[in-house]
């Protein structure tokens, strides 16, 4: 579900109520997008952020890439470097991600960070018009 605030119709929405989850199933944000929920039932004594990984950040430039092969597979924090362009995964219904970014963003075009994406071993990562940063993201 693509969430935005303001919604821009046909394209995202602004809330969302009736969320139904059990117990053990993690939700992950993605991009820039934070979210306030509400729950009478929630149990959020153990609910902890993700954390910048101790790793060194991998620099990337136009092209297509392999987690696994081309970096380490995991989950990253993209920010945009240079330029201005798509960057996509090919699991982006599943982590993943299609946007448009750019150094610097451009309101309502662009964004220059995306954070959490999941990039499995074998997703393919396509870079194009821009160069990016991967800040690996610990659990």
């Amino acid at each position: 579900m693509r969430m935005g605030s303001p919604a821009e119709e046909g394209y995202s929405i602004d809330s969302f109520n009736g969320l139904k989850m059990e117990s053990g199933v993690t939700l992950t944000l993605g991009s820039t997008v934070t979210i306030h929920l509400v729950s009478e039932d929630a149990e959020v004594s153990s609910v902890t952020p993700r954390t910048v990984a101790d790793a060194t950040p991998i620099d990337l430039g136009a092209g297509n890439y392999t987690a696994g092969t081309d970096f380490p597979a995991g989950t990253y924090n993209l920010i945009a470097t240079s330029g201005s362009g798509n960057v996509s995964s090919d699991n982006m219904y599943q982590g993943g991600l299609n946007e448009i970014m750019g150094n610097p963003a451009e309101a309502g075009f662009s964004i220059s960070q995306y954070n959490n994406a999941i990039f499995e071993e074998g997703t393919v990562l396509s870079v194009s018009g821009a160069s990016i940063q991967l800040v690996p993201v610990g659990e």
